[in-house]
């Protein structure tokens, strides 16, 4: 006997009776299951299952091929390769069985489960024989054909189960099979259009019939509102109380991040509208006819329902835009995408009034002959900018509502033919509609409340139009007693100027709007009455309510603005922020852009966990006194990001040459709070120092009232005032 075929056998021998012991210890554990308790280690054997089925499928398939080449190989050779990997296949199909054992205790996966592990059992047990058979009968006795082929059927069977298991019913003949046609109207509810393709998309893969993880069910909104083992998915009315939020929320390395790692994520407007659909109510027969465009939920809702309403769009005839060109124009402040599956049209979206930038709009111009729908709701946009839209000949739908626009420049939009629905709400151009709308023979739909045009105007500009349907807002009835509309902010920036007032604005005839700058409740006594634009100092918190005899006082409006303060030279880091929240680098401390509490991916924060924030500022004026330093956060409580627990301020002429000034320690909160821009005021003897280092510490043990007790928490900064 030579050394290799003393090798072969004793390889042989070895493998099966590891494979036997393995067999033994399957059947034990499946005759125990009820009783397994798993260590760590364990379970993370188990969830190497995913990676491991591969190996026995590929085995098996090389097994099936191999007859065809027996004539190729010579005789010796043949059986060598045939007994090695048939010892492969039967080991890899047995690990895999028990690891599949072990993946399975982590639970979530219901009753469809037994099919998938009784199959791979079997299966295992199948390509044991198989190794038996060939030790006996080498030269391949007609049973083993047959068992062969029948692995092969098996394995086919319990790799679709497992499919299932993890994508659903019906995946593997999905794609043959047509689309459910989804007809969408004003009639729909928001839910049905807008938030259950989200939870179907990106929850339901884990959470269906077949897979429960946590015990929820996400297919059907009965099941959804059932909840799972934790409760309810979300609190109406309250966001950042809601499971679904919270999670979605999580940094992502974090192990209940939803969806989990390597799944596809919720998109940032996502998340926003998910958010502002349970803050408002969650509501799921509320229709999509029913919103107000002066809504946030309707401009979040809109871009996502247009491009699911492929049935009811147009053919085009114009070419698509390339898919790197679209990809390229988007960004965590503007949104370009299809308008409906397969068509060329495209719709976009320009968010967060503080971070636009004019060449937001400029640059879609690189799409003009796609563009159907634009949506520019409550940014900066002036008349000067409707030079730019009606550049695009394709434009259908656009949404200025709430922008800066006075009207001057409205005939313009001339140029945009194909206009069939337009919003100037919350504008002052309602006098100048007269001239343009004639020109807009498509038009269909005109949304003009808050216009400045008395009931007698839109009385004659419904008449002189007929065939539009004019939306004028909601006229309520006088013997009912209904909330007063919060007041606004009129300044177009969180940071206010040197120099610059604080302008606040109602559009109720009568009404009053009551104020405060500490943050306390505005009452309707003591409080002061608004009566002309005012000043603050450093940072401010203003709350503000409107009332009227006979009304009910409207919700409380909130504001944290900050004075521009003494202009900085330069700024470094001392610590590096963590790498998926730069924002712009150093410059976002100074650049006088406030960041938005519920969007914290947007770019302009800073974000540590692992390190405390850490800057170095530089005073561009040589001797400017000092008093006190501002130091701006983010807090979202549900994300894991919590207020500074300490800042410590050193001034000195360089960094060198630094001397602790003062060290502050704010009260940790007690509980949940809602998502906003905070501030913490280090007050300071008058100094006149060259160079200061602002140093603020996280949480490094999250408390024991929140999900994430003993966790480490987050510190987002984005702007630092000096006064």
């Amino acid at each position: 006997m030579t050394d290799n075929q003393s090798y072969m056998r004793s390889f042989d021998r070895l493998a099966g009776n590891a494979v036997f012991a393995l067999q033994t210890l399957l059947v034990f554990l499946l005759l125990f299951e009820q009783q397994l308790q798993l260590p760590a280690l364990v379970q993370t054997l188990g969830r190497t299952h995913p990676l491991l089925l591969h190996l026995p499928i590929g085995f098996l398939v090389f097994l099936a091929v191999l007859p065809f080449l027996r004539r190729e190989i010579p005789s010796k050779a043949y059986g060598k390769v045939m007994s090695m990997g048939l010892s492969l296949t039967s080991l890899t199909a047995v690990l895999t069985a028990l690891f599949g054992l072990f993946l399975a205790q982590e639970g979530g996966y219901g009753e469809s489960l037994n099919w998938h592990k009784w199959t791979g059992v079997v299966l295992s047990w199948m390509t044991y024989g198989l190794f038996l058979l060939h030790q006996s009968y080498p030269q391949q006795h007609r049973w083993f054909t047959g068992g062969l082929a029948a692995s092969l059927v098996l394995v086919i069977v319990t790799g679709h189960l497992g499919a299932t298991l993890t994508h659903g019913e019906g995946f593997l003949l999905a794609p043959l099979k047509p689309e459910k046609e989804v007809v969408i109207t004003e009639a729909t509810s928001v839910y049905a259009a807008a938030i259950a393709p989200i939870l179907d998309e990106k929850c339901a893969a884990c959470h269906n019939e077949r897979k429960s993880k946590g015990e929820l069910v996400m297919t059907s909104l009965e099941k959804l509102l059932a909840g799972g083992e934790n409760g309810p998915v979300w609190v109406a009315g309250n966001a950042e109380e809601s499971h679904l939020i919270q999670r979605v929320n999580l940094p992502r390395e974090h192990e209940e991040h939803m969806p989990p790692e390597g799944k596809p994520q919720l998109e940032a407007q996502e998340i926003e509208l998910l958010h502002e659909w349970i803050q408002t109510g969650a509501d799921t027969a509320r229709t999509i006819g029913e919103l107000g465009q002066e809504e946030q939920l309707y401009a979040l809702v809109k871009p996502i329902v247009e491009a699911r309403m492929a049935a009811n769009e147009p053919q085009y005839d114009f070419e698509p835009a390339s898919p790197d060109l679209i990809q390229s124009l988007n960004n965590p402040f503007r949104s370009v995408r299809p308008a409906a599956i397969n068509l060329p049209a495209l719709q976009a979206s320009i968010y967060v009034r503080q971070s636009y930038k004019s060449e937001y709009l400029e640059e879609l111009t690189r799409v003009k002959d796609q563009l159907v729908y634009l949506n520019l709701s409550n940014l900066p946009i002036r008349d000067e900018d409707l030079n730019i839209i009606a550049q695009f000949p394709e434009l259908e739908e656009l949404i200025l509502t709430g922008t800066d626009i006075s009207g001057e420049n409205l005939a313009t939009l001339q140029a945009n033919q194909k206009l069939h629905t337009l919003s100037v709400s919350n504008t002052e151009a309602g006098n100048a509609l007269t001239e343009l709308l004639p020109a807009l023979k498509l038009l269909e739909k005109l949304y003009i409340w808050n216009t400045q045009l008395t009931e007698a105007e839109l009385e004659q500009l419904q008449q002189d139009f007929p065939r539009l349907k004019i939306y004028t807002g909601y006229q309520p009835d006088p013997e009912e007693m209904l909330p007063l509309s919060p007041p606004l902010l009129k300044n177009k920036e969180k940071v206010i100027a040197q120099g610059e007032k604080v302008e606040l604005k109602q559009s109720f005839p009568g009404a009053v709007v009551r104020y405060t700058t500490d943050g306390s409740e505005p009452d309707s006594l003591t409080a002061p009455v608004y009566e002309g634009p005012f000043k603050i100092e450093g940072y401010s918190v203003i709350k503000a309510k409107t009332y009227r005899d006979g009304w009910l006082s409207s919700p409380t409006a909130f504001f944290t603005l900050f004075q521009a303060g003494i202009p900085i030279d330069s700024v470094f880091l001392g610590k590096e922020p963590n790498p998926s929240y730069t924002g712009d680098g150093p410059p976002s401390l100074i650049d006088n852009r406030k960041g938005d509490a519920g969007n914290f991916r947007a770019g302009a924060w800073l974000g540590y966990k692992d390190t405390p924030f850490e800057a170095y500022f530089y005073l561009e004026q040589a001797g400017a006194k000092v008093s006190s330093i501002v130091v701006s956060y983010c807090q979202n409580m549900g994300a894991y990001i919590m207020p500074p627990t300490a800042i410590k301020v050193w001034g000195g002429e360089h960094p060198g040459d630094l001397q602790l000034l003062k060290q502050v320690r704010p009260e940790p909160p007690s509980g949940y709070g809602p998502n906003q821009v905070g501030a913490i005021e280090i007050s300071l003897s008058p100094s006149s120092y060259s160079c200061y280092k602002v140093v603020a510490e996280q949480v490094t043990k999250l408390p024991s009232w929140h999900n994430g007790a003993g966790d480490k928490g987050w510190i987002f900064v984005d702007e630092v005032f000096f006064y």
